[in-house]
């Protein structure tokens, strides 16, 4: 059994606990072995929750378990992120993020950090759906040219993967990174999603339900179409995978209960 823990608790972390859940027979096949979500740190508790049992708000819990060895960062923002993800790395723990900002600010020092304690730092960042967005919305220019640390850090991911010694590592242990890359498709698909389906909804005057559902799509899934069809390939999600379905589902989910239950309730059910 490989234990996990998640940092932070709201919109994403709730999304990567339940992703999880529901597809822990799928996982285990795939990882030859069970994948379960060990302790759930955050400021706040949640006693409403069927995760409530795994929160905690003592670090040392997460931080100084042995069984833990991977961490999936959730929180977002550079500061209390950045804190405890140095904490993981430098127990020995691998971190998982889609956390664009620590990456752009942190992400070269976390990756010697990593590298010292026989860990990975492993993130994942995409500007190509979150542009199309933008064009759609007429919100121009789009965030990810107004931001450049946004660009910098696809490219930066972009150029370390034809690194060789990064490549070696991906070409062994290939069994526990299908997992960490589920993990990392399952955070990004959520969060690109709901982010859509609250941009769109902040952009337009008038609601709109299949133009926010269609922008919250095309946000969570919209840079691998574009990258598969500039490789020549045919999309990848329409070949295999559940995703582009799971994202049409939380998109319509979250533009559904917005109206009714407020941005924060709505985000956490579509993700």
């Amino acid at each position: 059994m490989k234990s996990i823990a998640i940092l932070g608790f709201g919109v994403v972390g709730c999304g990567v606990a339940e992703v999880i859940e529901m597809n822990k027979e799928r996982i285990a096949k795939r990882l030859g072995e069970e994948l379960r979500v060990k302790k759930i740190l955050d400021i706040h508790e949640f006693p409403d929750s069927p995760f409530a049992s795994l929160v905690t708000t003592n670090k040392e819990e997460v931080f100084d378990d042995p069984e833990i060895s991977i961490v999936v960062e959730t929180i977002g923002g550079a500061r209390i992120a950045y804190e405890y993800t140095k904490m993981a790395l430098s127990a020995g723990k691998t971190v998982v993020t889609s956390n664009k900002e620590l990456v752009s600010t942190h992400g070269v020092e976390l990756m010697k950090i990593a590298h010292d304690h026989n860990c990975n730092y492993i993130f994942e960042a995409s500007v190509g759906g979150g542009i199309l967005r933008d064009l759609i919305l007429n919100i121009t220019p789009p965030a990810a040219f107004q931001n450049p640390a946004f660009a910098a850090t696809a490219i930066v991911v972009s150029i370390l993967v034809f690194i060789p010694a990064i490549r070696n590592v991906f070409e062994h242990g290939k069994k526990f990174y299908e997992a960490l890359i589920l993990i990392m498709d399952s955070i990004g698909l959520g969060l690109f999603t709901v982010v859509g389906v609250q941009v769109a909804t902040a952009a337009m005057p008038e609601r709109n339900l299949f133009l926010i559902t269609f922008v919250g799509v095309l946000t969570g899934v919209g840079g691998g179409i574009l990258r598969d069809v500039f490789a020549g390939n045919t999309p990848y999600i329409f070949i295999k995978h559940f995703y582009a379905c799971a994202s049409i589902i939380g998109a319509w989910t979250c533009a559904l209960l917005w109206p009714y239950t407020g941005s924060v309730t709505a985000m956490i059910a579509g993700a």
